[in-house]
Formats: C-alpha cells, sequence, structure tokens
C-alpha cells in the first residue's frame, strides 16, 4: 500500500519509542557518512537530498534531532514523501549513547550538540541550502536538544518544531529562543518523569519576555506525539513560511534596557 502524502511526512521508524507501523516510501538519494568537526569530534549523519532536486536552486534544511531511543539507524530506515511546495533537504545527525542533545547547564551546549551544530553549518555551506530557512524537528531527548540548539545558536534557525521534550533550565535559556518562531506539542497522557518538566513553564516563560510560542497539547497521547504531529494540516505550510529575518528587518526596542535586539541579542555583540 502505497504512503500517502500528507504535507510533509517523515516516516522515522528508527526514531519513534513505539514505531508506528507505516510502510517505507521509494528509496531516495541520499548521503550517509561521518562528520569530524574541528576538535576531532565524530558523528555519523544521514542528509536527504530533495524528492525533484534541481541544480542552481536553494532549498530549506531541516534536521530532525532523534530520541533517545534513535541511535542506530539503519541506512534506508529513514524516508519520506512531499509535495512539490515543501521540497527541502533532510539532516539526521546521530548522538552517540554516552552524551545527549541537550543539558541542564547554561553555559555551553554538550560535544555532540556543539559537534552537530557544526555540522548543519557544514551542510548549509556545502550543499545549495537557504541559508535563511534552517528548521529544527526533533522528539524526546531531540525535542529538548531541539530547545538547546536554538539557544545555543539563536541567529542560525528560522524555526523549531519540539515534540515531547522542554527546554531544560528554561529560566536562563529562554531570554536567547524568545525571538525564534516555535511550534511545541505535547502529550498530555505523557509519563509522570516528562510531565516533572513541566511544558508551559517553557511556554510561560517565552510569553512573559514577549514570546509568541505556539503550543498544541494532545488530550489522549502519551510520549509518541510524532505520527500526530506530522498529520497537523497547518504545520508544514507555518514551518516552510518561516526565514531568518534579513540583517535590520528584525530590530526591536527593549525598552526596559534601552537595547536595540536582533532576534533577542544586543546589536553588535559578537558571535
Amino acid at each position: 500500500m502505497p504512503v500517502k502524502p500528507l504535507g510533509l511526512v517523515l516516516i522515522l521508524s528508527w526514531l519513534f519509542l513505539v514505531s508506528p507501523a507505516i510502510p517505507l516510501a521509494a528509496a531516495r538519494l541520499y548521503v550517509s557518512t561521518n562528520y569530524t568537526d574541528a576538535n576531532g569530534n565524530t558523528m555519523p549523519y544521514h542528509l536527504w537530498y530533495p524528492e525533484n532536486y534541481q541544480e542552481g536552486k536553494e532549498y530549506p534544511l531541516l534536521t530532525w534531532l532523534h530520541g533517545r531511543g534513535g541511535w542506530y539507524i539503519p541506512n534506508g530506515a529513514f524516508t519520506r514523501t512531499t509535495p512539490p511546495e515543501y521540497q527541502c533537504f533532510i539532516l539526521g545527525p546521530v548522538c552517540p549513547s554516552t552524551d545527549w542533545w541537550w543539558t541542564w547547564s547554561a553555559e555551553a551546549p554538550t560535544t555532540s550538540a556543539r559537534t552537530a551544530l557544526d555540522l548543519i553549518i557544514h551542510v548549509r555551506d556545502t550543499y545549495p541550502v537557504d541559508g535563511n530557512r534552517l528548521y529544527l524537528m526533533g522528539h524526546s531527548m531531540g525535542a529538548a536538544g531541539t530547545w538547546d540548539f536554538m539557544w545555543t545558536e539563536p541567529d542560525l534557525f528560522a524555526a523549531g518544531v519540539p515534540m515531547s521534550g522542554c527546554l531544560a533550565n528554561y529560566q536562563a535559556k529562554a531570554p536567547a529562543v524568545v525571538d525564534i518562531p516555535v511550534w511545541f506539542f505535547w502529550g498530555a497522557n505523557d509519563s509522570p518523569g516528562m510531565q516533572a518538566g513541566y511544558p508551559m513553564d517553557t511556554i510561560n516563560a517565552l510569553k512573559a519576555l514577549g514570546g509568541q510560542p505556539r503550543y498544541t497539547e494532545y488530550p489522549n497521547l502519551d510520549h509518541n506525539t510524532p505520527p500526530t504531529v506530522f498529520n497537523e494540516p497547518d504545520l508544514f505550510p507555518w514551518l516552510f513560511t518561516q526565514q531568518v529575518p534579513e540583517p535590520g528587518s528584525a530590530l526591536l526596542l527593549a525598552a526596559n534596557a534601552g537595547l536595540l535586539l536582533l532576534r533577542g541579542r544586543p546589536l553588535g555583540k559578537p558571535d
């Protein structure tokens, strides 16, 4: 039975803690290799080309951050179908089992997060990627990583879609991500351990700073939210309209500080 295109359908049997029973789509062109950063840290990754790839055209880059149960990615287990209006590169970095995508620390990201961020920049600069349309999505550990990646590089990403994972140490990190468009998904029946993350604390912290995050809570779902999220009719139309503002177009006046901010960062502050 063929897979029915539903906006952008990500079929990620390796990422779900409970894999959905969805048939795989036809094989497509992708790269499966390793990336080594300047410090010698190596990370496996998979990169899928746009389905109807054309030379001379730039495409958005969507990075998927897997959950704690998704370390091993057999070739071809990640596949997807897209209608023409949502063509993009899809990047799947692999976190080692000895590390995490996120940290409670507000000082620096984990080693794997930093390596994956460098990989995203490498892919952006190596392939025909639209640098203003870099998107993040992730589930569980990957959702917490989605938040942390945006916290670490707030000017890099146009939007983020975390599923079933909160912003760790939100009090300290929320100011860095407040201006990035986010659609946060949660299952009301998630485990008590996950509920301890208090998703509304993350949302309320962003709103208190003037942010406008979108939040959807499914009353009958547990931790396995991605199959439902991927079928949200407005998700991918919303996601693919987001882009990083051109320099000078997103200046906000912070009345309480008297500073001009660009995407939440003081104007002129070095990277």
